[in-house]
């Protein structure tokens, strides 16, 4: 690690000018951070019911976000609010899908639901609990034609199965997913477009932020929270530390899956091999060379 910071300074490595909020060091850089609390209101009042708009976000509760998310949980943000109305509400912030990503976004609300009501209260001081999710990919529906570029953004909430009639709030699950948008920077309109644009190009800025986006309040601001040099020392120094290690994961996540595909064409060839398919025929079907072919067998016969 100290030899990472010191080429940092140095300049021997480049970090990108603004940090990518797909990324889980970006994120928590970004959107984990109090410093930032007024662009967060901003954008999470673009996906929230227009009923419940927060006008203060009182506290940050520590979770999963503080450790790094592949060596521990999710990244993860909780925030207490009070919405316009005075009254008070609970979000969850999300980054990441993964496995059973529905039932765990539940379990998260369902948690901070119940965690809001001391021993001995009554229930009428619940407050609701808003799960929002920021994704890279897309969450799967049951007719996909439905969504795109100007539908990315799902709800889900308990109604009553016949008459679709809207249970009071209790959880509400809200999935931004940036994996649905698709437009270009000739095609943004309006605040959402533009913070949507932000999260997906974010890292790929070497200079400024393009007009057309720096010219909306809410995406000006998430772009400039985004610019690395505008982040505290401390929080600067903790996100080349985590975007580094980071970096680090995926390469070898990559390199196992690879492993794994190459072990995959090569029990393939070798059932191929066996069944008397022609080299040719299996070298084509699988991707591979006649040479790899031949040391696949070899291998396969030193082995055995």
């Amino acid at each position: 690690m100290k030899d990472m910071t010191e080429s940092y300074k140095n300049d021997e490595v480049k970090i990108p000018k603004f940090a990518s909020l797909l990324s889980d060091s970006g994120f928590k850089a970004v959107l984990a951070s109090p410093r930032n609390k007024g662009v967060l209101t901003k954008l999470l009042n673009l996906v929230l019911p227009s009923d419940r708009q927060i006008a203060e976000i009182e506290n940050y509760y520590d979770r999963e976000v503080n450790g790094f998310t592949p060596f521990s949980k999710y990244s993860r943000v909780d925030i207490r609010c009070r919405d316009t109305s005075g009254r008070d509400f609970i979000v969850e912030m999300q980054r990441e899908m993964h496995d059973f990503f529905f039932e765990r976004c539940v379990w998260y609300g369902s948690n901070a639901y119940g965690q809001n009501l001391g021993v001995g209260a009554e229930y009428e001081l619940l407050r609701p609990v808003y799960v929002i999710a920021f994704l890279e990919g897309r969450f799967p529906h049951e007719d996909e034609s439905l969504w795109d570029s100007t539908n990315c953004v799902s709800c889900y909430q308990m109604t009553e199965k016949r008459t679709g009639e809207v249970a009071p709030e209790t959880i509400m699950c809200i999935f931004v997913e940036l994996g649905r948008f698709l437009k270009d920077q000739t095609e943004l309109t309006g605040s959402f477009d533009k913070t949507c644009y932000v999260f997906k190009n974010s890292e790929k800025w070497k200079n400024d932020a393009p007009s057309n986006v720096l010219d909306d309040e809410i995406a000006a601001e998430l772009a400039r929270a985004c610019e690395v040099e505008n982040f505290p020392p401390n929080v600067k120094l903790n996100y080349v530390r985590n975007m580094f290690t980071e970096m680090d994961y995926k390469a070898e996540m990559k390199a196992n899956f690879k492993k794994g595909e190459a072990q995959k064409a090569a029990d393939a060839a070798l059932k191929f091999i066996a069944a008397g398919v022609s080299e040719d025929t299996i070298a084509s079907c699988l991707g591979l060379t006649i040479e790899q072919l031949h040391a696949i067998a070899a291998a396969n016969a030193q082995n055995n």
